[in-house]
């Protein structure tokens, strides 16, 4: 044998079996520690829309909107180049586990480079899961006004796609301004309505009444709905303001798949003072959604052969109940079938 394969003996067996131990232990403690395959953030998840009237030192608050998964789209940040890299600061010394994704930069209100303030423009997504920025169809003037964004979020092996625009503001009563506005919203619809799909969320600040939105049509021609209506359908909740406590000009539309998951819906004043955060909570959304049945009783096998004259008397009367009058009807029409069947056997 040569001297270079005697200078290493092989490996003893207690060598290997301890060897192969340790390896099991660490694959082990690895396995309970990662938890491969679950999320980090379990539902219930909250998204959300929020106007904070600017974004700096407000990053605790809104990662208090919900206390294990939250997703909001934000409008009115006032983040200039320089203001959004300090605010990525903020998120990290607050250790909030946010993540941001942002459009434009807000013009500053000066023109010192330093300058962190920005004009009231801005919009941006925050979330506790990954985010990632979308291409949009907006033209190059439009997003470099810094009033509409896209993006999509990571959420228990789903990715949920966004867009938020803010609608201008100033001469908001005209048709030029609401026009502006309308471009802008097509955008969400030819990106996020039209363009996507799957589980579909658009929001945003919009600074017009519901009736000089005709973007909202198209979408509710598709089966979404707004929080606010959503809320009044399932629970019978009158409508509230959401901008200085007197109009509704924030909204939260959901998409058709999203719509089965909404457990609660909130309309929150405690965080900003000029806008209500909208604030809509969603279970376990990699779950099949919990859909009411509708049990259809099976058709009854009627007699080929049925009497021509058959004696009933019908016992209902009319009851100021009507639930309980139909009820009689058909627990009436039960009967008769089986008078009926009684005979023809």
């Amino acid at each position: 044998m040569p001297t270079s394969a005697r200078r290493y003996p092989p490996a003893k067996p207690p060598v290997v079996k301890r060897l192969f131990r340790c390896l099991t232990t660490i694959f082990v403690f690895f396995s309970n520690q990662i938890r491969l395959g679950e999320a980090s953030h379990p539902g219930p998840h909250v998204f959300g829309n929020a106007n904070p009237t600017g974004l700096m030192g407000k990053s605790a608050d809104l990662g208090s909107l919900g206390s294990t998964s939250v997703t909001v789209a934000v409008q009115e940040t006032h983040l200039t180049s320089q203001g959004i890299s300090k605010f990525k600061k903020e998120l990290t010394w607050q250790n909030t586990g946010m993540h941001l994704s942002h459009g434009a930069p807000a013009p500053p209100e000066n023109q010192s480079v330093k300058t962190l303030g920005g004009k009231q423009t801005g919009v941006a997504f925050l979330s506790h899961h990954p985010l990632r920025s979308l291409v949009g169809h907006w033209s190059t003037e439009d997003v470099s006004t810094g009033r509409c964004h896209a993006a999509a979020a990571f959420i228990n092996s789903r990715w949920i796609t966004m867009g938020t625009v803010y609608g201008y503001s100033e001469r908001a009563h005209t048709m030029e301004v609401q026009q502006n506005t309308d471009r802008l919203l097509s955008g969400l619809t030819s990106r996020v309505v039209d363009g996507a799909k799957g589980f579909r969320m658009v929001s945003g600040d919009w600074n017009l009444d519901r009736s000089c939105i005709p973007q909202a049509d198209v979408w509710e021609n598709q089966g979404w709905l707004e929080a606010q209506q959503l809320a009044y359908l399932k629970w019978n909740r009158p409508q509230q303001c959401t901008c200085k406590r007197s109009t509704v000009k924030d909204y939260l539309y959901l998409s058709p798949e999203m719509i089965p998951y909404v457990q609660e819906i909130q309309i929150d004043w405690s965080l900003f003072a000029d806008h209500a955060a909208i604030l809509v909570t969603l279970s376990d959304i990699d779950r099949p959604p919990i859909v009411p049945l509708w049990r259809k009783p099976k058709p009854i096998e009627w007699p080929h052969q049925v009497p021509t004259e058959v004696n009933w008397q019908t016992a209902v009367s009319p009851n100021p109940n009507s639930d309980q009058w139909y009820q009689e009807i058909w627990e009436d029409v039960e009967k008769y079938a089986d008078h009926l069947q009684s005979h023809a056997s």
